[in-house]
C-alpha cells in the first residue's frame, strides 16, 4: 500500500495502515516495488477516528461523507453523502428561528424545515416539498402522484402576478377550480388579448 500519515494531538508519524488516524495523506501510490501519482480519482486525503475514515477528498477535488465520492457526468467537482438512513444537507441563518434540509429519502429528495436556529438538533421536521424519482414534484406532500401536485388542508391556490399590477389565480375550493383575474372575473382569451 501507500505510505499514510498520521495527525495526532501530540505528533506525526508514519503509518501503513491509517490506524488511529484523525487524518491521511497520501502524495503517492505503489504499483508493484515503484510509486505513482495519484489519479484524480484516488484518495488524496481522508479524515476518520479510530481507522474508520468518514471524509473523503480526491485529487479531482471529489468530496464524500462516508463514503468514497462519485464523479457526476463530465467529472464535474461532486460533492457525495451517503447514509443507511436519510443523509442531508443543512442550511442555517444564524438567529432564524427555522433550519433548512434538502434530505435523500429513499426513492424522493426532500426539502424540509425544522425548529432549531442553528441550535445543534433541529426538532418539529416538515417536508414542505419533494422530487421522486419518477419526475413528479410535491409542494405540500412527500408523495407526489402526478408532474405536478399541490397539496394542503385550506384552498390550494396558484397566483401569477405580472409586476404587482394584474394578478391571475388558479384555485380548488371544494370540488370547484376556480380561475380569476385580478378583479374575481373569469376571462378567457384565445388569441392575443389586446
Amino acid at each position: 500500500g501507500s505510505t499514510a500519515y498520521s495527525v495526532t494531538a501530540t505528533s506525526t508519524t508514519p503509518s501503513t495502515d491509517g490506524n488511529g488516524a484523525v487524518f491521511r495523506f497520501r502524495a503517492s501510490k505503489k504499483s508493484g516495488t515503484s510509486e505513482q501519482a495519484l489519479a484524480d480519482t484516488d484518495d488524496l486525503m481522508t479524515i476518520g477516528n479510530v481507522g474508520v475514515e468518514k471524509v473523503f477528498i480526491q485529487g479531482s477535488g471529489n468530496v464524500g461523507i462516508n463514503a468514497s465520492p462519485i464523479s457526476y457526468a463530465n467529472a464535474q467537482a461532486t460533492l457525495f453523502l451517503q447514509d443507511d438512513t436519510n443523509p442531508a444537507i443543512g442550511i442555517s441563518d444564524t438567529g432564524q428561528s427555522k433550519d433548512y434540509f434538502i434530505v435523500a429519502n429513499g426513492s424522493r429528495l426532500g426539502i424540509v424545515y425544522g425548529d432549531g436556529s442553528n441550535s445543534g438538533s433541529a426538532s418539529n421536521l416538515t417536508e414542505i416539498a419533494s422530487f421522486n424519482n419518477s419526475g413528479n414534484f410535491g409542494i405540500g406532500t412527500d408523495s407526489p402522484t402526478q408532474i405536478l401536485e399541490c397539496k394542503t388542508s385550506a384552498s390550494p391556490t396558484i397566483e401569477l402576478n405580472q409586476a404587482d399590477t394584474y394578478r391571475g389565480a388558479i384555485r380548488l375550493a371544494g370540488n370547484d377550480l376556480e380561475l380569476r383575474n385580478s378583479s374575481g372575473v373569469i376571462d378567457f382569451f384565445v388569441g392575443t388579448n389586446n
